[in-house]
């Protein structure tokens, strides 16, 4: 071949090989998804909003999705990356550790619980319906196979990160123990109920409702109890409550 189309033809080839790169990065940058924030499959908690940032976000669900599947303990940072579609960096540069990763995923979740709880069952009303409210809202969400992977997760983990214990706690039952108390006080100022210690009537009758399903599933893989069952065991648990404390109104 003449030199000058030997140069000619190279030149060509050199050419579609770039155009060629360049489509493949074109087409990879247009497939490539964004950070997910969508819902867990199951919806036990949005990790969406306005406020937080979407990578941030998509890291919490993925993590959420890998401890539950895996497990803490055997769930890495680089996972975390990869399945939130980020890259490692970007995960250190909102969580400095796995531990710190964790501990804001149950502050998340457990405030979503506390402002479902809070929305679902109302502030006013008479006792009997807004305890009915709270209790039926409250097993609602308890009875996930989510909610109950998540405790067992912060149980297995107290050992190393005791810490966590803490802050479930704290950001958890502690909260809606008080939401339940502000209740049972403003029905006790109103005289429908006579409680001395609301804070600890809250505690006794979250643990009425909690108690008859929710460790058979948690430490015994009981099956899901039906909507009746659960429906009943609160109706009970209201009526037990309410008749240890009415007030003079009742």
């Amino acid at each position: 071949m003449p030199v000058g189309l030997s140069i000619k033809y190279e030149t060509r080839v050199q050419t579609m090989k770039s155009k060629c790169k360049w489509s493949l990065r074109c087409t990879y940058k247009k497939q490539k998804k964004q950070p997910s924030t969508q819902e867990w499959p199951t919806g036990i908690c949005p990790f969406t909003s306005s406020e937080d940032n979407p990578k941030r976000l998509a890291i919490l669900r993925a993590a959420s999705q890998l401890f539950i599947d895996h497990g803490y303990e055997a769930v890495s940072m680089d996972t975390i990356a990869k399945e939130a579609e980020v890259s490692k960096r970007t995960v250190y540069s909102h969580f400095e550790n796995k531990e710190n990763l964790f501990a804001a995923l149950v502050r998340h979740v457990c405030h979503y619980f506390e402002k479902q709880i809070a929305l679902s069952s109302g502030i006013e009303g008479p006792p009997e319906e807004v305890l009915l409210r709270l209790g039926r809202h409250f097993m609602a969400m308890q009875q996930t196979p989510q909610s109950i992977a998540i405790f067992r997760m912060i149980v297995s983990a107290f050992g190393r990160f005791p810490e966590i214990a803490h802050i479930f706690y704290e950001n958890g039952p502690r909260k809606v123990h008080q939401l339940t108390a502000d209740y049972l006080q403003k029905a006790t100022d109103r005289g429908e109920l006579d409680i001395e210690d609301c804070v600890m009537a809250a505690k006794q009758f979250i643990g009425m409702v909690k108690s008859p399903y929710y460790f058979e599933k948690l430490f015994m893989h009981d099956p899901q109890p039906s909507d009746d069952a659960i429906d009943k065991g609160v109706q009970q648990a209201v009526a037990l409550f309410l008749h240890g404390c009415k007030g003079d109104k009742n």
